[in-house]
């Protein structure tokens, strides 16, 4: 009797541990991720049709960029980061005229595209210009906006 006592209670114990577990990391989950003090950050702001960066210029270093879909609350919508691809795992600046040449192509070859970040992201920028585009995405296919952050020494 006493060893189904002992059961019950480490049973019930094991319950109350795991309905706290999942109540932590209930609340966890919600929880949004975020800048610290101090940080450069760059508020991306992007429609169906539309990509807006405020500010527009930064210095190099660790950038936060904070995603605000307003026409998608999933936080998913179509826009692309594009740089010259990766050098030891951050993104490489493009020049004025690969970003000329965004404008009129959306897919050219050569250059790297990210998407889907969720609602913050960052990168270590070195100078140079890194470019956000909505629309677009076949080779030819000018998007619907196009917008260069130009990041400073």
């Amino acid at each position: 009797m006493q060893r189904t006592a002992f059961g019950l209670v480490g049973l019930a114990r094991s319950v109350g541990l795991m309905a706290l577990m999942v109540a932590l990391l209930s609340a966890c989950e919600g929880q949004a991720a975020t800048v610290p003090v101090g940080a450069q950050e760059v508020r991306v702001t992007t429609t169906a049709s539309e990509v807006r960066l405020e500010p527009a210029t930064v210095r190099a270093g660790d950038v936060y960029f904070v995603i605000e879909q307003p026409d998608d609350p999933t936080g998913h919508a179509g826009f692309s980061f594009v740089h010259r691809g990766r050098g030891e795992g951050d993104p490489l600046p493009m020049s004025d005229e690969d970003v000329a040449l965004l404008a009129r192509d959306s897919a050219p070859q050569g250059f790297g595209y990210d998407s889907g970040w969720g609602s913050l992201q960052m990168f270590r920028l070195v100078p140079g210009k890194y470019v956000f585009m909505v629309g677009g995405g076949e080779p030819g296919v000018p998007p619907l906006s196009v917008t260069a952050l130009e990041v400073l020494p």
